[in-house]
């Protein structure tokens, strides 16, 4: 096992002509549970599962692995508490040693993924890189590594403009994950074009399950080439037309503050100061030194000088261009102001023009 640690959090970006080649470095083995050893790095007061050693090889052990191996014996991460990893590994295989497991090793990072059930299965790898590349509406592909999922992002015909703030485009995303732990999902979602630099802020927002009877391809092709949602891409319109005159709350505001200092990276506290900016600087108006010093009940009847409209196009300007890693936090909180009725709906209204929102400075940086 080499000491290089492989990447198992930056997302990668693949050439789709180079899709067959990446496909080819993930492997799906069946072997008995037995056969997995743990290499475990001590010292005087850890034990840590450095690797895992199948047959003469040795391999890293991502995130991923842990956690499809929690799920599939019931364990959480808190028996590490109690017991070394070479003492839970004892335990595991003396009460499944002949269990047949499926592991999947990514042959380039000298890496083991997902551990599943040995009849675990998806649509094989090389079928949906065969369905993907004939696709003429593909945009981008991407390889996420932290949730293990390749991504296949393609432009969809749904298209309108907001007046005074942008054109939008739809789009869908495919994402399957290479180590057959988990699901295959389609999600729609948009982009927001602003032609004055060029920049393109995209967000996902609805996702559904994709079950494909067939392995030969044929399906999944047909599928990508002809799936639409038009009433999906409508409702998405209409709530962006609805967030330019809803005004959001401090709690919300707070919580968007939050969630940049977590993902925003190397620009988290310059990000932050933007979002003041844009909302008028709301804790000095209350004065209050942080909305985190009044009840949280209290927060979500405070109004803030920002509309809802301008604080999706900062979190999707944000998630485009300056998080790294996966960041559900901040996707979920996205998701949540696009679906459901947020604090002061209804209740106080908001005019303001939209934000560019561009941080040409920020970018500079990064």
């Amino acid at each position: 096992m080499t000491a290089v640690q492989p990447n198992f959090t930056t997302p990668v970006t693949i050439q789709p002509d180079k899709l067959n080649n990446f496909c080819r470095r993930f492997e799906l083995a069946k072997i008995k549970l037995s056969e997995l050893e743990p290499i475990v790095q001590k010292t005087e007061e850890t034990h840590t599962l450095a690797g895992v050693r199948v047959g003469i090889d040795a391999f890293h052990v991502s995130p991923r692995f842990l956690r499809s191996l929690m799920s599939l014996f019931d364990f959480t991460e808190k028996i590490f508490k109690y017991f070394t990893p070479d003492e839970l590994f004892e335990r595991i295989i003396k009460r499944h040693e002949d269990k047949p497991v499926q592991v999947c090793i990514d042959q380039k990072e000298k890496a083991i993924l997902a551990v599943t059930g040995s009849d675990n299965h998806l649509f094989p790898l090389e079928k949906v890189v065969d369905a993907v590349q004939q696709n003429e509406k593909l945009h981008t592909v991407r390889y996420r590594p932290k949730s293990g999922l390749l991504e296949a992002v393609i432009d969809l015909p749904n298209q309108w403009n907001m007046r005074g703030d942008s054109a939008y485009q739809g789009r869908m995303r495919f994402s399957t994950p290479v180590d057959c732990w988990g699901e295959s999902r389609l999600t729609l979602g948009t982009i927001r074009e602003i032609c004055s630099n060029g920049a393109v802020v995209t967000k996902d927002v609805y996702a559904s399950k994709v079950i494909v009877e067939k392995e030969h391809g044929t399906h999944l092709r047909h599928l990508l080439e002809t799936f639409r949602n038009d009433r999906a891409f409508a409702a998405m319109q209409k709530r962006l037309q609805e967030a330019r005159t809803i005004q959001v709350s401090a709690a919300e505001y707070l919580k968007a503050s939050q969630l940049f200092l977590l993902h925003g990276g190397y620009a988290a506290e310059q990000i932050v100061a933007h979002l003041e900016e844009f909302a008028g600087y709301p804790e000095q108006q209350y004065r209050c030194d942080s909305f985190e010093n009044i009840p949280p009940a209290r927060r979500r009847d405070l109004p803030v000088n920002l509309s809802l409209l301008n604080m999706l196009n900062m979190i999707s300007e944000i998630m485009t261009h300056h998080q790294q890693e996966d960041g559900s936090d901040l996707e979920n909180f996205y998701t949540a102001l696009m679906t459901k009725k947020t604090d002061l709906e209804d209740v106080y209204t908001i005019h303001q023009p939209v934000k560019d929102l561009f941080f040409n400075d920020l970018l500079l940086e990064a």
